[in-house]
This record gives structure tokens, C-alpha cells and sequence, in this order.
């Protein structure tokens, strides 16, 4: 290998500009650039040459009740450790409009590493 190979690799290349530049003031704005000016009441009709418009709506969903399993998952590594979780399968909601909605998920299953301690719990 040639001298410096590792010094090339390991340390970093450090470049003089690092450190962000201070910040700029704005140029100052010429009358061409100005979007609007105060008119101290001529008696003209201001005429907009572009409008917009917008709206949204936010779905609310409101959660009546969660059916779930308790599980107690175990470190695959050892030394005993685990954490005792609720893993919900399925769901009953109410949306905007006031209609139940459903949804169902796949149950946990049980392996050397997943143990069920309860099934069909509600909330």
C-alpha cells in the first residue's frame, strides 16, 4: 500500500468553507418591486388581477372501541428480558358523517420468542 493510505482513508477532508456564511440583508425594494401601495382614498376601485381561494376539511374519526391481544415478547438473545405489550386487532370508529367504521388486523402469532397472555380484550 502506498505511504498515506490510511490517512487518506480514515481522516476526513476538511474544507475551508465549513462554517455557514453570515446572513445577508435583503436588497431594499424599488418601487417596481413593491406588490401594493396605500392609496389615501381617491375614490378607485381596487381591481385584483389574480385571486385564490382555499379550503379543507379534517377527517375526524372518533375510536368507540379496540378489541387487542396481550403479549409478553422476549429478547431472542437472552438473559430474560421482556416487555409485556397490547397489540390491537381490531378497531370500531365513528366518522364525520356519524357511520361505524371497521377495521381488522392480523392477530399476533404465537413463536419461541411471543407468548400470549390474553386474547380478546376490550377498551
Amino acid at each position: 500500500m502506498p505511504a498515506g493510505f490510511f490517512e487518506a482513508v480514515v481522516r476526513p477532508s476538511v474544507f475551508p468553507d465549513v462554517r455557514p456564511r453570515p446572513a445577508q440583508q435583503p436588497p431594499a425594494l424599488q418601487a417596481e418591486d413593491r406588490i401594493f401601495e396605500v392609496d389615501s382614498g381617491n375614490g378607485k376601485v381596487l381591481q385584483l388581477t389574480h385571486s385564490l381561494s382555499s379550503s379543507f376539511s379534517r377527517s375526524t374519526v372518533t375510536e368507540l372501541e379496540r378489541t387487542f391481544d396481550e403479549v409478553r415478547l422476549t429478547n431472542p438473545d437472552g438473559g430474560g428480558e421482556h416487555i409485556d405489550a397490547e397489540i390491537a386487532h381490531k378497531f370500531k370508529m365513528r366518522d364525520q358523517n356519524g357511520d361505524t367504521v371497521r377495521r381488522t388486523y392480523r392477530r399476533p402469532a404465537a413463536s419461541p420468542t411471543v407468548q400470549i397472555l390474553s386474547t380478546d380484550n376490550k377498551r
